[in-house]
């Protein structure tokens, strides 16, 4: 019995992982491999190509002439190419790095399932879980910042610093995900740990036996892993106030009016516009969204609890358009595309607090449906009679609405813990999750990777001839380019 859960646990974790990397790439597979798009088109990949040039020379990554006239490029580095992921891109040649770039994000969106089931696993019932796993793993967030691939390494770490915090005071690896937390990308890393201070003061709140220990144990464990990113954080923290330039002014108003943010929960929600200038891209399935609004209404949790975690995702949900919140968020200033950037850790405590309701509760209270029934009437009755958002149309929120009606027939006539059920709810957390990557990266155009190469090869065959008759110091400039980073 003991082999035969063991060889079951195997196969989940393996499918918390195969299961998103799958259908990420799969998508873009069926597209060329395309994965090109605007700042990673534009800006990334030439910073990953001067990474993959500079890999065995690494002091080339505290200064370089190829930045403007010259200049640090420590702030640099610890922003865009510190993600240990990034070691793939040398099994690749540099006409390749577009196919590399592929590979390296999907590897990313498949280890975000792997760790967020892992975490889940631990608490909730397993099948749930991975339901779970990969409705983060494929959430709107990633599916509309995948591009930013820097800022994934956070969305993997982030289910590991929460089962850490779960377990302070006991031994656990806080300092060392804290300090990968800071280190692999400060900025997000920033969000995830800013994230993780306040649950942990929930937790601490709920359970709160020994919580001097515990208390001491957190503070003590997140300074001495601050601390050892010193070399990281200081130099980088150094170049950014010496280079700051921003235009943000303090102001009490706020970004959009709030219930908008409904319209996010739903299939294909997305387009160009939301990139630029949208709303928060917190889609976890409308199934999921829906469960996670009944653990407001469960007994099986104690009022505190409930209390304390609607103050908490409240304060999440008011960070997302008022502006104060909003500077405190994204560092003092307002971000420039890609808004909302902090709003992964929304998705992580909505999932969260489905997988509550779905593993504790034998089925659903009378409330708990009506609850369902009542949002699903008013949210899909709002949206039909009106066509609301740039980015929904008919056909998506028909899509999201049959999802829901399903969910609402299988919880009113079957027990949670049956295991059909369970097996249709993780049905259709990838059927949903897959849709909505489709309908959503269909609006995004992406540029033919030949592109990229076809450059890649020009300027090899250039500066090869340049360097055969000339071996001494000098700087060169084309008269071709392609994008904005070609110098670097």
């Amino acid at each position: 019995m003991n082999y035969q859960n063991k060889h079951i646990n195997t196969i989940l974790y393996l499918l918390s992982f195969f299961i998103p990397f799958a259908i990420f790439a799969s998508y873009f597979t069926m597209h060329g491999m395309r994965i090109l798009t605007v700042d990673l088109g534009q800006q990334y990949i030439d910073l990953l190509a001067f990474y993959k040039d500079h890999f065995f020379n690494p002091a080339t990554y505290n200064y370089s002439f190829t930045n403007g006239l010259g200049g640090s490029l420590i702030g640099t580095f610890f922003y865009y190419l510190a993600s240990p992921f990034n070691i793939l891109l040398l099994f690749f040649t540099k006409s390749q790095l577009p196919i590399a770039i592929y590979w390296l994000i999907s590897l990313k969106v498949g280890t975000v399932g792997l760790t967020s089931y892992y975490y889940f696993q631990k608490n909730y019932q397993k099948i749930y879980s991975l339901a779970g796993s990969i409705a983060f793993a494929l959430s709107g967030y990633i599916i509309a910042y995948n591009l930013n691939l820097m800022w994934l390494d956070s969305l993997i770490l982030l289910p590991l610093l929460i089962l850490q915090i779960r377990k302070t005071g006991q031994k656990n690896w806080l300092i060392l995900v804290t300090f990968l937390l800071w280190v692999t990308n400060f900025y997000t890393g920033y969000m995830a740990l800013v994230f993780g201070f306040f649950y942990f003061c929930i937790y601490l709140y709920n359970h709160p036996t020994n919580w001097q220990k515990k208390l001491f144990n957190y503070l003590a464990k997140s300074v001495i892993a601050t601390l050892l990113a010193a070399f990281a954080l200081i130099p980088t923290i150094y170049e950014i106030i010496n280079n700051k330039n921003s235009s943000a002014v303090f102001n009490w108003g706020i970004q959009f009016t709030p219930y908008k943010m409904l319209g996010k929960f739903i299939s294909g929600s997305y387009t160009f516009h939301e990139m630029q200038t949208g709303l928060p891209n917190v889609y976890i399935t409308v199934l999921l969204f829906l469960v996670s609004l009944t653990y407001f209404l469960s007994n099986k949790f104690s009022l505190k609890e409930r209390f304390s975690n609607a103050l908490l995702i409240l304060f999440l949900f008011v960070s997302c358009w008022f502006n104060p919140l909003v500077l405190f968020w994204h560092l003092g200033q307002f971000p420039t595309w890609y808004p909302a950037r902090f709003s992964f850790v929304i998705s992580f405590l909505l999932i969260e607090f489905a997988l509550k309701v779905l593993s504790k509760q034998a089925k659903f209270s009378i409330a708990q449906l009506i609850l369902i029934i009542l949002v699903s009437v008013g949210l899909f009755t709002w949206l039909l009679t009106k066509n609301r958002f740039e980015f929904l149309d008919h056909n998506k929120v028909l899509i999201s609405l049959v999802f829901a009606a399903l969910l609402i027939i299988i919880v009113a006539a079957f027990p949670l813990r049956n295991i059909l059920v369970q097996g249709i709810i993780l049905s259709l957390t990838i059927i949903a999750t897959a849709l909505n990557l489709s309908s959503s990266l269909n609006s995004i155009s992406y540029q033919v990777n030949e592109d990229y190469s076809n450059f890649t090869e020009n300027v090899a065959n250039a500066t090869t001839i340049i360097k055969r008759h000339d071996s001494s110091l000098y700087r060169l400039e084309k008269t071709f380019s392609r994008s904005d980073d070609d110098p670097i």
